[in-house]
């Protein structure tokens, strides 16, 4: 079998990949995030922002999502916070987001690894 030339350059960008993920799974299991995703805590830093309050949980759970944050706690504190609806359609536009944030940072670091292994 023929072993194929992977270039250095894709090689850097799949370690970065793996450097991300690896951090990102380390800062949610060993940082004090958890102590914020309790609704009754995180109501009043959301109340602080007024309007800008839906606008901040939608970019924290992009945010999360892409740090690997489990998104069912996280749907669950939206709806806790802004209700079944508003928590819903805040929620789903946060999702969409953080969906197409996590591909583009899989794009950048890891495409061009994953088409020299192919």
């Amino acid at each position: 079998m023929q072993m194929r030339h992977i270039p250095r350059s894709a090689i850097i960008k799949a370690i970065g990949l793996t450097v991300f993920f690896a951090a990102a799974l380390l800062l949610v299991q060993h940082s004090q995030l958890w102590t914020y995703l309790d609704p009754e805590r995180f109501r009043p830093f959301m109340a602080g922002w007024g309007l800008f309050g839906p606008l901040l949980f939608i970019l924290f759970y992009a945010a999360g999502l892409c740090l690997l944050v489990p998104s069912s706690v996280m749907s669950m504190l939206g709806a806790a916070l802004f209700g079944l609806y508003m928590g819903f359609v805040y929620v789903w536009i946060g999702a969409v987001i953080g969906a197409g944030a996590a591909f583009l940072i899989a794009r950048s670091l890891g495409r061009e690894f994953a088409a020299a292994l192919i």
